[in-house]
């Protein structure tokens, strides 16, 4: 995969499918999602200088989106 290609799925593209979806979306909700293990880390990462860069696929960006809904629909639940 180009660096151009991994640059259109960075975390902007996540944080813009979850809005799409009517789901929450904050940069905040995405570190706690991923604390908490909703979201799984991305396969590619680049390091610059002491940062880890985090790119998606369309298909982690598509997986991201339904396992936020699913986990949503299960706190719904409760």
């Amino acid at each position: 995969m180009s660096m151009k290609n991994v640059a259109d799925y960075s975390k902007k593209y996540l944080i813009e499918a979850l809005k799409k979806a009517g789901l929450p979306s904050t940069r905040t909700t995405l570190l706690k999602y991923e604390k908490n293990g909703v979201l799984l880390k991305p396969k590619i990462q680049r390091q610059s200088g002491n940062h880890v860069w985090n790119y998606y696929t369309k298909e982690e960006i598509a997986e991201c989106v339904s396992r936020v809904r699913a986990h949503r629909e299960e706190l719904a639940k409760k």
